[in-house]
């Protein structure tokens, strides 16, 4: 995850020791090096599903008096994060629909939170998976809004391991963000006109 990038350097900039965690597997995370430059101490884990995979970590973690990040960085700081963003960067009544990829659904819930504040008719959210069934993020979603509003579920394109590969007019997690990229680019003619695409995360 590019998420433990930016924590150990706040946590070096902070003065605190970070430990990441990382599932073992064929794959070299792109952030290893950075977490590892920033004086993280790395913590590696049998690969597995991600909620499993969590679950050994928050352990392991407990027992050595480590506070764990909760799952997906899913906080209400980050939905009010997310939500100010939009209330002061996106221009009301501008946009039809949102498309945007999703795992934890927290994200999504500080879009909604936002575009709910900006007042007038709420657009049309595409949340594209990163891997979770949509029951799942629903549940995750519905934690923090009380209102959900029209949510088209689109399954995930491909396994969240599989990286994407298709033109993109600005950086884009080819894990993640570019994947919800892919579907948007294949499928703008289907839904509402003008739309917003909401970059989780850029890649460099």
């Amino acid at each position: 995850s590019e998420a433990s990038w930016g924590v150990a350097l706040e946590a070096q900039r902070l003065g605190v020791l970070c430990t990441a965690y990382y599932a073992q597997s064929q794959f070299t995370p792109r952030s290893l090096e950075h977490v590892q430059k920033a004086g993280a101490a790395v913590h590696w884990v049998r690969h597995n599903v991600t909620p499993v995979c969590y679950s050994v970590a928050r352990k392991h973690a407990e027992q050595a008096g480590i506070y764990m990040l909760p799952f997906g960085l899913s906080t209400r700081y980050a939905v009010d994060s997310v939500a100010k963003e939009v209330v002061e960067t996106v221009e009301p009544q501008r946009y039809r629909s949102v498309v945007i990829c999703s795992g934890s659904c927290t994200m999504l819930a500080g879009l909604i939170t936002g575009f709910s504040r900006l007042g007038g008719e709420i657009p049309q959210f595409y949340s594209v998976s990163a891997g979770a069934g949509h029951v799942v993020q629903l549940r995750g979603l519905k934690r923090w809004v009380d209102f959900v509003p029209p949510v088209a579920w689109i399954p995930a394109q491909m396994d969240y391991y599989d990286k994407c590969s298709c033109e993109c007019p600005f950086p884009a997690n080819p894990f993640y963000d570019l994947k919800a990229w892919k579907w948007l680019a294949e499928n703008t003619n289907q839904i509402g006109s003008p739309s917003l695409f909401w970059n989780v995360g850029g890649w460099r």
